[in-house]
């Protein structure tokens, strides 16, 4: 399965950019290299003809580095479902990017092979919701997190991290410094003030660097 880990920032992020769309195909492209020898047999052979197609438009890297070679691929030709997770595209700046985005991945349901997915994730942004109306509706499916009971979303959690009931408890018990953990399963753990999260992040208000989280690491490892 091919996994893409999120490529766009939140605000104040450290040094390296991934907020903007220039890198998201060429992203794409290189993680299917690695699942397929396929597929990189047909992104190589792009590239060696176009050697500055990293610098092109977002239509053009789409359809030379991931529609191409994926409409390349025979039927059956490799054993592994491909599934495109695209996380918080709503921190994608630029409403025209994540507009061009949406229209391209939707371009997908076009390949002949079956065995590629994409799931997306993001804040109902009016934009994105706008974009989402105005497809045809056999090319996407809703799923509203709000409105999926909380029992399924806790357990997915939970089974998620690997612990028991007890162990998540008893991992929480000791965060009661920076989290309001209520007695009960009915309230939700909440941060106990906002900017902690933004302490964590940004590396000039975390003193500490054994608490300082980089953004940037994190998310491409």
């Amino acid at each position: 399965m091919l996994r893409i880990t999120p490529v766009f920032e939140v605000p104040n992020a450290p040094p390296v950019s991934l907020g903007n769309a220039t890198k998201f195909f060429t992203t794409i492209a290189f993680q299917l290299s690695q699942v397929s020898s396929d597929v990189k047999h047909y992104i190589c052979e792009a590239v060696k003809k176009h050697p500055d197609i990293a610098q092109q438009a977002l239509r053009y890297q789409w359809k030379r580095l991931v529609f191409g070679p994926l409409a390349m691929l025979k039927a059956g030709s490799t054993p592994l479902l491909l599934v495109l997770v695209v996380d918080a595209l709503d921190e994608c700046n630029g409403d025209q990017d994540v507009k061009q985005i949406l229209q391209l991945l939707a371009e997908a349901k076009t390949l002949k092979t079956d065995q590629l997915q994409i799931f997306l994730s993001s804040r109902p942004e009016t934009p994105i919701r706008l974009d989402f109306r105005n497809m045809s509706r056999n090319l996407h499916r809703d799923l509203i997190l709000n409105n999926v009971p909380r029992a399924i979303v806790d357990n997915a959690i939970v089974g998620s991290l690997a612990f028991n009931e007890s162990t998540t408890q008893r991992r929480l018990h000791n965060l009661h410094s920076v989290l309001k953990v209520s007695d009960g399963q009915e309230y939700p753990i909440r941060l106990l003030h906002p900017s902690f999260r933004d302490f964590l992040l940004n590396n000039e208000r975390c003193c500490n660097q054994n608490f300082w989280v980089n953004v940037v690491h994190q998310r491409w490892n």
